[in-house]
């Protein structure tokens, strides 16, 4: 497969030399690579992604990098999931820019993975991908996001970060945005939604009104979501399928929050599983 280039620009007083701090450098450069794997393997997708650094260009402090991805999942895909090349629902990056600030969205899944998020406040609507808001909430990722865009200008006095592909500028963070960009994350701020979702077994329920406990990918706690899938729910009680520690299920996960004056109540539902394997295989 063909690489795909990019570069990501920082610049300001700090880089006004064409060169840039080595301790910020190297942790941008290895959170641009972790960002990349984490994303390549959340799309369930097991390639090996190569990261490269091509050059380190002059103007201001520049570094030319390359994304070789696979077949399954392409550098062009991986990179408009990320949102640093052009693409109309703006990847990761523009979800979060959108839906900064706001308190009050709704999700409308549509048709091959098509999402509408809508803000209830201002009725404005942003079209993106159920793939985008799953990458979007993961801790991981947003923990590299930030390391990317937000602490250099926390280390290093610079005035904006932005990243090019073939000579034209497909991301732009002044300071003052930069600063911003991840307000709320990895927090989901989506009320109610359907979504497909893998999740790690802590607890299981051989009741059909019982509760299982489970862990969402990109969240630190675990949730307690009761089980509607009958025929799957039937086949635990009768022994057909068996649980070890840490075993995970790709599920269609439902999340419906009940609001009392100011005070959230959270109520996951497992509507259906679509699989399920033990860790170690």
């Amino acid at each position: 497969m063909q690489p795909d280039h990019f570069e990501l620009h920082y610049e300001g007083n700090a880089t006004k030399n064409h060169s840039m701090d080595i301790a910020v450098t190297r942790d941008v450069l290895s959170a641009l690579d972790i960002l990349v794997q984490r994303v390549g393997k959340k799309t369930n997708k097991k390639e090996d992604i190569i990261v490269d650094v091509q050059a380190f260009k002059e103007g201001c402090f520049a570094i030319e990098l390359a994304i070789l991805g696979g077949v399954k999942v392409t550098a062009a895909h991986l990179m408009g999931l990320i949102g640093i090349s052009a693409v109309s629902h703006g990847g990761i990056l523009g979800y979060l820019d959108w839906k900064k600030g706001r308190k009050n969205i709704e999700l409308v899944k549509g048709e091959n993975g098509k999402i509408k998020v809508k803000d209830l406040d201002t009725n404005e609507v942003k079209n993106t991908t159920e793939e985008v808001v799953k990458l979007a909430s993961d801790s991981k990722i947003t923990a590299q996001l930030h390391r990317i865009f937000v602490e250099p200008f926390e280390r290093l006095d610079l005035d904006r970060v932005f990243i090019s592909q073939n000579n034209q500028t497909t991301v732009a963070l002044p300071r003052t945005k930069a600063e911003t960009l991840l307000e709320g994350a990895p927090e989901i701020h989506l009320d109610n939604w359907v979504l497909d979702h893998i999740v790690t077994v802590e607890q299981v329920s051989l009741t059909p009104d019982g509760k299982w406990r489970v862990y969402i990918h990109g969240h630190k706690r675990a949730v307690t979501a009761t089980m509607h899938d009958k025929n799957f729910q039937k086949r635990v009680e009768e022994g057909a399928v068996t649980f070890r520690a840490k075993d995970m299920m790709e599920v269609v996960l439902e999340k419906n929050v009940w609001k009392k004056g100011t005070r959230k109540t959270n109520t996951y539902t497992i509507c259906k599983v679509n699989k399920h394997w033990h860790a170690d295989q």
